[in-house]
């Protein structure tokens, strides 16, 4: 039998020479790292093009889809630099904004070896996206297997394009208002012309027939009541569109001065009496004296004439409350009526130009009031609020900062 020591011997000799052998197999199952340094030099004048180019050049391995170099303008739109770059991965970098993207394109260059024009979203080093118009090609460089990629970055113009979508959106609709606001605003003034025109006709009647009875002089009576009540609407119609004009060129002129907001709510309310009691509708007022703010009287008289038009065109003859408190901070006026109410989505935009929120053939008017009321309102340092719900009215709440005692001389 053979000596144990000598059995011994072999075996490991035989281990030694397999862990030899292993390493060697290892070595021819691992290629060297194509893109750790070993690519050449670009060669002139290529390299000079490469360096210049416009656009975004990258030379990327097929192997191991390492980057082998990448120009100026790459490093540029990317925020990365190129040593940053150089023998990484775009998976490592996370530039694919959607792998979907990566693939498709893989699949088409291995079957076209060229690729042109394609569109692509990738992110920057700050994680900012960019779209680019990409073209690809494999190509053989020193014996290595590569894929050339030029990048043209399209983001601004992308931006622009969007940007001109939008202003010329908001032209389209500026001009459907503007064509809208004419056609309404035609209509509006044209009803109290007319029926201005048929109370004057008829009156020129009674006047030709040279009666002068009682009886004639109280229907002329009536029908200059009437024609002055169409010239009182002409008036405000034609006030808004001069109101509107001068908030929109920066002339409204406040005459600021101490008043007490109860005073111009009572005197406004009191021109109404007649056009409530037309419409039957009850006006409650509740009015706590020495309500003092800082204002100009006659956009307060504009502002509570607004509301109160508001609150009886869309109250149903319904009663309309009207108050004014405060506290030791502000002072508030409340318009409340029980009228149609407003649905929340129309809240906020009723107070833009020619905004409203019923149909214009069910309620006449510009769509300005409460326009010119926020306006007003805002330029008294005050702040105006909406509260409602369709078929349960709206209470409208201007609220405006109370003069301090000291503010009195």
């Amino acid at each position: 039998m053979p000596d144990t020591i000598d059995v011994l011997e072999q075996l490991r000799n035989e281990v030694t020479r397999l862990r030899h052998r292993v390493t060697e197999l290892e070595a021819q199952a691992i290629p060297p790292e194509p893109t750790a340094g070993f690519f050449p030099p670009l060669a002139e004048p290529f390299a000079a093009l490469f360096r210049a180019s416009p656009v975004a050049v990258v030379i990327t391995a097929v192997a191991d889809e390492r980057y082998l170099d990448v120009n100026d303008h790459f490093a540029r739109i990317t925020g990365y630099a190129r040593e940053e770059v150089i023998g990484r991965t775009s998976r490592e970098l996370g530039i694919w904004a959607d792998l979907a993207d990566r693939e498709r394109v893989t699949r088409s260059l291995w079957t076209q070896s060229v690729v042109r024009d394609i569109e692509l979203t990738f992110r920057t080093k700050h994680r900012e996206l960019r779209t680019v118009v990409a073209s690809l090609a494999l190509i053989d460089y020193a014996g290595m297997p590569c894929v050339l990629t030029m990048c043209h970055d399209i983001t601004e113009r992308q931006l622009a394009a969007l940007e001109r979508e939008r202003l010329l959106q908001e032209a389209q609709a500026a001009i459907h208002v503007r064509d809208e606001f004419v056609s309404v605003a035609a209509h509006e003034l044209k009803t109290p012309i007319t029926a201005l025109q048929l109370q004057v006709e008829s009156m020129q009647r009674l006047a030709g027939k040279g009666d002068a009875s009682a009886a004639t002089i109280e229907r002329i009576g009536s029908r200059l009541t009437a024609a002055n009540h169409q010239i009182d609407r002409l008036t405000q119609l034609i006030n808004e569109l001069l109101d509107v004009t001068r908030i929109r060129e920066g002339q409204l002129a406040m005459r600021w001065e101490v008043v007490d907001l109860a005073q111009p709510v009572a005197r406004v309310a009191a021109r109404f009496e007649e056009q409530f009691a037309q419409a039957h509708s009850a006006l409650t007022l509740e009015l706590a004296p020495g309500s003092l703010i800082n204002g100009d009287s006659s956009s307060l008289d504009h502002i509570v004439t607004n509301l109160l038009s508001n609150a009886l065109k869309y109250g149903r003859g319904q009663p309309i409350e009207v108050k004014v408190s405060g506290d030791e901070a502000s002072v508030s006026l409340v318009v409340r009526d029980y009228g149609i109410g407003i649905a929340a989505a129309d809240q906020h935009r009723i107070f833009e130009r020619f905004e409203r929120a019923v149909s214009p053939d069910h309620y006449g008017g510009l769509g300005l009031g409460l326009y010119v009321v926020s306006q007003l309102v805002t330029a008294l340092h005050g702040l105006i609020v909406v509260e409602s719900e369709p078929g349960s009215g709206a209470t409208f709440k201007v609220t405006f900062p109370r003069l301090a005692r000291s503010g009195l001389s």
